[in-house]
Order: structure tokens, then sequence, then C-alpha cells
């Protein structure tokens, strides 16, 4: 626990703590600006927080300085700073509170080893996972009391419903199946890129695969009918025109090769007038690891050829597509050469030469096909395997969430009962994946709002490993007296953990909470010289 706040800055430079509440107390006529906010915020400075540093008032009136701390674990003492100048550092300190040269050490690490202590150790959990949305102070803004989950503001309800996920000790498990839908979903996407840009055959849609499906049909029967009558065939082959052929079909690959690769790099450079680099260029690793077959050699070098062109300007790439056109004339003209002179030779060969380059194309256009339907039905199956796991993902973390609602209704309502004598509806909370509700059924006045929120966090500090509380007067002042009277009470049945508040106006309460007000006070703040840097400075804000 943390045991002991110094600063040299303060008009009480030490405040020392306990286990259970602890309080922070204000006059009794409820003034504003003389430090109760800004005592919770150092106390959860100490705690890793930073909020406490940003505070430009104090620093444009009190200057940067350290605020120390010291806390024990297993009976046994540490002693740290931190400075307001320099906040990502932490120091260790001797138990006088001085710094020790040469023992710097990174927020991080600091907070890494508070964890450790405090005996954090919960998948998915960092030492501010349970303490950040907890310190309901008034500078943090995390004390709206329709959105407990919220640690600011502007943070979704998605995140805050994660964090609670991870504060119950279940996220291991969700976050499993959430990873198992990013993967396919990006696997998804590396098909859905390369079947997009050409570099591996597909289908568009269900209409296009029946076609296929058709002429897939119709071609083999052309390539059963074809072999029969090849292979019922007796005329030899003439040995030197076959070789002729087989010549002018070697460079005719030749040109069709480069023609093809001419047509890619027209293809890319024209795409890059029109999109980016990041939308145009594949993922060659992810590639590779979802589609072993492809020949990533010949994709790479496609590839680093596009994405050197994203690099040059609009008019480079113009010239470039000239240029390449003009090319590409010149290797048509050379392929219709060599495709006149196959005609030549064909018309000196005989028909059983004839039928088996037609073969040959037949069955490369089979795999063709072939190769584009399997394709399609790869993109249906892997939509629908990522499909499954967004549905397993979303029942499963829907039925946390309800175990967890039902767990914290029931705490809710038994706390409600004490408070209110079973004479008021307990609020309740409503979890979804992506959104939650909290509400007072019946009752939208700010007091059952303000208790509920209360009566949500100590709920939540009871049940899980949360170890400490912040709740800033401007939660408890909205409050009815009555419920207040109540709920001091609870506070003090928290002995194990720390509880710390800023309480106002002890003297209108009933004498059994003064007793307690006055039993856990740790620092008791006022005008006139008792604030806690000795002064007061105007503010527009309350606290």
């Amino acid at each position: 626990m943390i045991k002991e706040l110094y600063c040299e800055r303060f008009k009480q430079q030490k405040i020392a703590f306990k286990q259970g509440l602890n309080v922070v107390l204000g006059d009794d006529v409820g003034s504003n600006s003389i430090g109760k906010s800004t005592a919770l915020l150092a106390i959860d400075y100490m705690l890793g927080g930073n909020h406490y540093q940003n505070k430009s008032d104090i620093i444009n009136h009190v200057g940067h300085h350290t605020v120390f701390a010291s806390f024990v674990f297993n009976n046994e003492n540490y002693y740290f700073a931190r400075k307001t100048e320099n906040s990502d550092t932490v120091f260790k300190s001797t138990s006088d509170y001085h710094i020790i040269e040469g023992s710097e050490m990174t927020l991080t690490q600091y907070r890494d080893f508070l964890q450790d202590k405090y005996s954090l150790d919960i998948f998915g959990c960092t030492l501010r996972t349970f303490i950040g949305l907890f310190a309901r102070i008034y500078d943090r803004g995390n004390y709206i009391e329709t959105l407990p989950l919220q640690e600011h503001q502007s943070e979704s309800m998605e995140s805050g419903i994660m964090r609670l996920v991870k504060i119950f000790g279940i996220y291991e498990e969700i976050e499993t199946l959430d990873k198992n839908v990013k993967t396919l979903s990006e696997r998804n996407k590396v098909l859905k890129k390369a079947l997009s840009i050409d570099l591996i055959k597909g289908v568009k849609n269900k209409t296009e695969a029946k076609k296929i499906a058709g002429q897939i049909k119709s071609l083999q029967q052309d390539i059963d009918v074809l072999t029969v009558e090849l292979t019922s065939r007796e005329v030899p082959l003439n040995v030197v025109q076959l070789h002729k052929v087989l010549s002018i079909k070697e460079e005719l690959a030749k040109i069709q090769a480069i023609k093809y690769k001419v047509d890619i790099k027209l293809r890319r450079i024209q795409n890059n007038l029109q999109q980016s680099k990041q939308n145009s260029v594949i993922d060659l690793a992810k590639l590779k690891m979802f589609f072993p077959e492809a020949n990533i050699m010949e994709i790479a070098k496609i590839n680093h050829f596009h994405s050197s062109l994203c690099n040059v300007l609009a008019d480079e790439m113009t010239t470039q597509i000239a240029s390449l056109t003009n090319y590409r004339a010149k290797l048509d003209a050379c392929e219709r050469n060599l495709l006149e002179s196959i005609k030549e030779v064909v018309v000196e060969t005989n028909a059983t030469k004839i039928g088996v380059q037609q073969l040959a194309a037949m069955q490369k256009k089979m795999l063709e096909l072939v190769e584009a339907t399997s394709n399609y039905e790869k993109e249906n199956s892997y939509n629908k395997e990522k499909k499954d796991a967004e549905v397993l993902y979303n029942n499963t973390l829907q039925k946390k969430l309800t175990e967890i609602q039902q767990f914290l209704n029931a705490k809710i309502s038994d706390y409600n009962g004490t408070v209110y004598d079973n004479k008021k509806k307990p609020p309740l909370l409503t979890l979804q994946p992506k959104r939650y509700i909290y509400d007072c059924p019946d009752d939208e006045g700010t007091g059952s709002r303000y208790s509920g929120l209360v009566l949500f966090d100590l709920s939540v500090f009871k049940s899980t490993k949360v170890p400490v509380l912040f709740h800033d007067s401007l939660i408890l002042k909205n409050i009815e007296d009555r419920a207040i009277e109540t709920i001091m009470k609870l506070y003090e049945t928290f002995n194990e953990k720390q509880i710390f508040i800023a309480f106002d106006k002890k003297t209108s309460y009933s004498k059994e909470t003064q007793d307690i007000v006055i039993r856990n006070k740790v620092l008791e703040l006022a005008t006139n010289g008792h604030e806690l840097f000795g002064e007061q400075w105007s503010r527009t804000k309350t606290e």
C-alpha cells in the first residue's frame, strides 16, 4: 500500500496513509480551490498517474517540484520520487526523502514494479488498468455518473467494456478469439487484394462462377473428344515440322511473357495515377503465408517495379506509359510475325500436329479456369470461416458480459438496499460488446445517479483486485445526506484496501458520520493559509 506522501511545497509536507479509508477533509463551508482534488491527484501521481503534472495552475504558481512517496509491501518499505518537469522518470529515494543518484527508472518500469507488488497478475492488465478508471478525481474527467466505464470522456464504450473484462480476469479467452478473427480478416484482405490486381486468377461473383463452370464442362468434353481422336490416328508426326513449330512457339512464349510483364507494368503505373501506394502494393509476406503455391519470385519483381513507381512524379509516369505503350506495339508486331510463321509451318504439317497444339491450348485454358474457380471457392470458404469466427467471438464475449452484468447487478442491488433501506430501485447495468447502459430505473435525479456511481465502484472494488479507489468531493456532494451517512459506513468496511476521498461540510452530518471522518482524516484543508500549498489562487474550475 502507499504509506506516505511528501512534498516540501505542501503546507503539510508529510501526509500519512493507512489501510482502509483515507479522508482529505475540506472546511465546513465547502470552500473550493483549496487543494482537495489536487491532493488526490498527487496520490494518484505516485501510483503512476499522469494528470497532476499537467495542472498548469500549480506549475504557474508553485513552480516545478518533486513529489515523494513511500510504500509498504510484505512489511518492507520502498521510497520513490517523481519530478513534475520530467514525469516519465522515477527515482528511488532515501527514507528521509532524498533522491538517490543513479537510481533512475522509466515510468513503465515503476508501474511494473507496483503492479508486481500489488499482485495484479491478470492477463492483459497493467497497473493503470486497475487504477485509472477508479481514480475519480475532478481534473481527470471520469466522473460522469451514467458512464462508469469511461476513463475519459472521449474513450469509446467498447474500450471501457473491454477494460472491465480484463479486470474480471476473463480477457485471455476473448483475446484469443479476437486474434483469430483479425488473422482471418487479414488473410481475406490479402486474397481480395491479390485478386483485385490480377496477381492470382479469380471469379468476380456467383453468376460468373456459374458461367465458368459451364465453360469447364464444355471444354472438358472437347478435350475428351480430341484426345480420343488423336489417340486413334496412325499418321506419324513430321519431326522436322514439329521442331520448327516448337522453336517458334518458344520465341512466341518469350514475347508473350514480356508482353504480360509490360501489361502489368502499364497497369501499375496507371493505377498509381489514381490511387496511393498503400492501396496498390500487396504485402508479399502475407501473400506467401496464405498462398504458398503462388510464384512469389515473379510477383515480387512485378510488385517491386510498381512500388518504385509510386514515388515518381505524374509526368514521369506519363512518359513511362508512352514509352511502354510504344514498346508493347513493337511486341505486338513481333507476336503477329511469329504467329504467321507458325501458320506457314502448320500449312505444311499434318492434322495430328494441329490437333496436339489444340489439345495443349485447351488444357492450358482448362487449368486457368479451374484455378479461378478454386480461388473463388477459397474466397467463399475464407469468408465463411471469418464470419463463423466473428459469431463465436461475439457470442462468447456476450456470454461473459452477461455473467459480469448479473454478478455486478446483484452486488449493486445489495449495496443499494443497504444505502436506501430497500426503499429505492437499484441502478441496473446492461452490457453488450460495443455499448452499455447504466441507469437508475424511474429515477433521473442527480443524487441517485451519483450514488449509483459510488455503488458501482464499490461493487467492482469488492469483487476484483482493484487496489485503490478515489472519490472526489464533486461526486459525494451531489448525493443526498442520508445516503452519504450509509456510504461512509460502507467505505470504512474496506480495511484490506485503500480508499481516498475528498469530503466537505462534516458538521452537516450525524455525529456517527463525523466520527468516521475524524477517525480516517489524513489531511485537513481550509482557506487563509491552510490550503494544500498554503495559498489560494483564482480558478475557473471547481473542485
